[in-house]
């Protein structure tokens, strides 16, 4: 058959493929046009799909809009005998839908009329719905209103995400309207109207609704994290910092709603608690629980936020003696930078610290380099390494100790929001 394909992002891809695949001639690949990106946003980068058809040899059009005369005019002028919509991103007004000889067959991730709109796999998962599928129907100009010609259901696990459910659907669509075409072409397709109960809208997700609400039942708040996986991404604050709940599963334990529970990430809710398995800081890349708690806030009884900031104080400590300092500017410059990087030590009040401040404040270190003569700066630099040669084993082994052995008290990060 002669077709049009319409498309844009990754969830088409695989349909536009298996059309090549089977034989079609595809006239043109309709998609969105490419937008600003890169690592600095300056290059436009082509849609998934756009990609695609450019490695298969097609010929790829991405108007703005179908609603002017000129762009229906071309639309016709390919002589389609079927247009197959998947997640295309622009109306088909009803020229565009009339055009083709055999009409417009819309590739739905619902079970229609269940979700209909933008962002049924979301809203399926977000709802807490035992299964999902893909639904062929042919298109008019409702909102998902058409016809079904066929559709084929898969179970949505209890811990399911989004983009896993995508991940499925995007092959079964693929499958489904390469047997719908082929009846299609046989005259053998049958379409039957939409039930008028069980209809529901999945509305496009909102910025506003991607927070976390931690007094919400664990179940909710479960299905909420997968529903928003891995885009736009469920978050919460720890510490000030954003960090996205990527995977997630049933909790051990109750609390006081936000309460981190244990050392597994396990945070209570209004009604249970959920387990957090997979997440992302901002700004950061995806990582396992266990390694986030590693560099993060977010334990039992506030103690991780204290114990891994000072880690990370002390191995910075350790570092500017032995290394940095050597490659610092002479005299007063490189004494100060060396006191603001111990400066968290200090708090510690460890006799080795105080110890070693006390020998460092003790060089000439005035804040004016302009009052220093070269020889002043070099002998002070001489007295620094001397310094840093008495210290620097001992420095190392308190480092050491402290972070083996030294308990700290516990602070308010026991609960995240």
């Amino acid at each position: 058959m002669r077709l049009i394909f319409m498309g844009t992002p990754d969830f088409a891809v695989p349909t536009l493929l298996a059309l090549a695949g089977a034989g079609h001639d595809i006239a043109a690949v309709y998609t969105r046009a490419a937008k600003p990106g890169g690592r600095r946003g300056l290059d436009l980068v082509p849609t998934p799909v756009e990609r695609a058809a450019r490695e298969l040899g097609l010929p790829v059009l991405t108007p703005k809009t179908l609603k002017d005369e000129a762009a229906q005019a071309a639309f016709r002028a390919h002589n389609a005998d079927a247009a197959v919509v998947v997640a295309y991103g622009l109306i088909l007004p009803k020229p565009v839908l009339d055009a083709p000889r055999l009409g417009c067959f819309n590739v739905h991730a619902s079970l229609l009329p269940r979700w209909r709109g933008a962002a049924p796999i979301n809203r399926a998962i977000m709802a807490g719905d035992p299964e999902s599928g893909v639904t062929i129907m042919r298109m008019d100009e409702g909102l998902d209103t058409g016809a079904m010609a066929m559709a084929d259901a898969i179970v949505i696990g209890a811990d399911m995400t989004a983009g896993d459910l995508h991940d499925a659907l995007a092959p079964l669509g693929a499958v489904l309207i390469v047997r719908a075409l082929a009846e299609l072409e046989r005259g053998s397709l049958p379409l039957e109207p939409q039930p008028e109960t069980g209809v529901t809208y999945a509305d496009k997700i909102a910025n506003d609704e991607t927070r976390i609400d931690w007094t919400r039942p664990w179940n909710e708040i479960h299905n909420h994290i997968r529903g928003l996986s891995p885009y736009p991404g469920a978050w919460f604050e720890v510490g000030g910092v954003r960090v996205k709940a990527l995977r997630s599963t049933k909790g051990e334990g109750s609390g006081g709603p936000g309460t981190v529970l244990d050392d597994r990430l396990t945070i209570a809710c209004g009604d249970g608690s959920v387990r957090l398995t997979e997440v992302q800081r901002a700004g950061k890349r995806r990582m396992q629980a266990d390694e986030f708690l590693r560099g993060a806030p977010a334990t039992r009884g506030g103690r991780q936020d204290k114990r891994m900031s000072l880690r990370r104080s002390l191995v910075s400590a350790a570092r500017s003696i032995i290394t940095y300092q050597m490659t610092l500017p002479l005299g007063c410059t490189r004494i100060h930078r060396i006191l603001y990087w111990l400066r968290p030590l200090e708090e510690l009040h460890y006799p080795i610290f105080d110890e070693y401040f006390d020998a460092i404040r003790n060089l000439p270190h005035g804040s004016d380099r302009l009052h220093w003569n070269r020889d002043a700066l070099r002998a002070s630099d001489a007295k620094l390494e001397e310094i840093n040669r008495k210290y620097r084993e001992k420095i190392f082994d308190a480092c050491s100790h402290i972070t083996r052995h030294v308990d700290l008290p516990a602070d308010d990060s026991s609960t995240v929001t």
